[in-house]
């Protein structure tokens, strides 16, 4: 499967996913209750320290939940394996925990009907990632830092943009579907000044500014402008 540069990649996640759970092993319909959760996530993190890039780091994972109830036990397997002997074996395993967690009662009682929803969620991106080269992300980063070059007791300086786009997917065998599409964007900036006596670190962002949308959270947050 592709990465989740673009809103096509994302359908073609959730066709696959719907083809996924079209196609389930024997264990499924032997089984009380059953859910599949499927997530998909692709981050990319650009940074500039003291007018210097840093190394470009873009990581890419999915994974796949199965949970199986029968019987008054409940079993979990997880896999990244989405072909079909994948999805069997990962049904096996949770199937087998099922048995086992049922022999003490330690299950958990199947989904009732009112969890059955449809629900489909997606970020308002107004400006997406891809839609600016890697070279004018970098320039803005370039000036953030160079902006915050004030005064000479300041000593360090860094610039960070981190985008992240994560695909939820959820199927249950009582009929709840969600879709879920987050796109976030994690602006960051920070100096640290010294006199050689006293030192100060100011921030700004960071993980405590963690904002839904494009690249168009910038101006919300003054980069470069108001670095």
């Amino acid at each position: 499967m592709t990465a989740l540069a673009t809103d096509t990649a994302a359908e073609r996640w959730t066709q696959a996913f719907a083809r996924i759970t079209g196609d389930l092993p024997a264990q499924a319909s032997r089984a009380d209750h059953w859910s599949l959760r499927l997530i998909a996530e692709e981050t990319e993190q650009l940074a500039v320290r003291q007018d210097v890039l840093q190394p470009v780091a873009t990581q890419w994972e999915h994974g796949l939940m199965v949970s199986l109830t029968r019987n008054g036990g409940t079993g979990y397997a997880a896999t990244s394996d989405l072909s079909p002997s994948g999805l069997h074996e990962a049904f096996e395993r949770a199937a087998g925990w099922a048995r086992l967690a049922s022999r003490h009662r330690l299950g958990i009682p199947a989904s009732t009907a009112d969890v059955a929803a449809r629900v489909r969620h997606r970020t308002t991106v107004e400006c997406p990632w891809s839609d600016l080269a890697l070279d004018d992300k970098l320039d803005l980063l370039f000036q953030a830092c160079r902006a915050m070059a004030t005064d000479e007791r300041i000593v360090d300086r860094s610039a960070q943009l981190l985008h992240r786009r994560r695909l939820l997917l959820l199927r249950t065998s009582d009929g709840a579907d969600v879709v879920q599409d987050t796109t976030t964007l994690t602006p960051s900036l920070a100096a640290v000044a010294s006199d050689g006596h006293r030192t100060q670190v100011r921030t700004r962002g960071g993980s405590l500014g963690v904002r839904q949308g494009g690249l168009e959270q910038l101006a919300a947050v003054g980069i470069p402008q108001d670095a």
